[in-house]
């Protein structure tokens, strides 16, 4: 009768860190090295899977920005210096923008910062090779240096786009 049986050694304590598995007819096998040997194998498959990954997703977006996406290129500083503003007042910032892509250009909103501040933009597409303009304006309503920005959504490569505005309110008697 063949028997097939497993046993550990431990007859010593260094025969026994070693993790020997013997089968019968004296056939050993050391597990710890074909673990580590395994490990080291399947952790070099994972770091070449990351690598190729990234690799080819980075090219994959790179290809979609640029074969098929709208790309806003600013015509105008996309800082405006509004110079002093009479309290009270209201005073307008224009910027201007072209839509250098492929595609439309889709500005689904301009989110102001403070409620001093008003936004108006295209709400119709901007085709390729088209401007457009956003004006921001700004409501004084308290006297001092001030900055707000106003941000800007849209189907762009860049996503959303920061506008600032600078100045000072002065009161009428100056």
């Amino acid at each position: 009768m063949n028997q097939t049986f497993l046993s550990h050694h431990s007859c010593s304590p260094k025969k026994a860190q070693t993790s020997h598995t013997q089968f019968s007819k004296g056939f050993a096998v050391n597990t710890k090295k074909i673990f580590n040997h395994s490990q080291t194998f399947f952790k070099g498959i994972f770091l070449i899977s990351a690598v190729i990954l990234l690799f080819t997703n980075g090219i994959i977006t790179e290809n979609k920005k640029s074969n098929d996406s709208a790309v806003i290129k600013w015509l105008s500083d996309t800082i405006a210096q509004m110079g002093k503003v009479e309290l009270n007042q209201s005073k307008d910032a224009n910027f201007e923008l072209q839509n250098t892509g492929k595609v439309p250009l889709l500005i689904s909103r301009v989110q102001p910062s403070c409620g001093c501040t008003v936004a108006d933009y295209p709400k119709s597409p901007i085709e390729p090779g088209q401007k457009g303009i956003i004006k921001i304006t700004y409501r004084a309503q308290n006297v001092g240096v001030f900055q707000k920005t106003a941000t800007v959504f849209s189907n762009a490569t860049t996503y959303s786009t920061i506008l600032s505005i600078k100045g000072e309110v002065i009161s009428s008697k100056e």
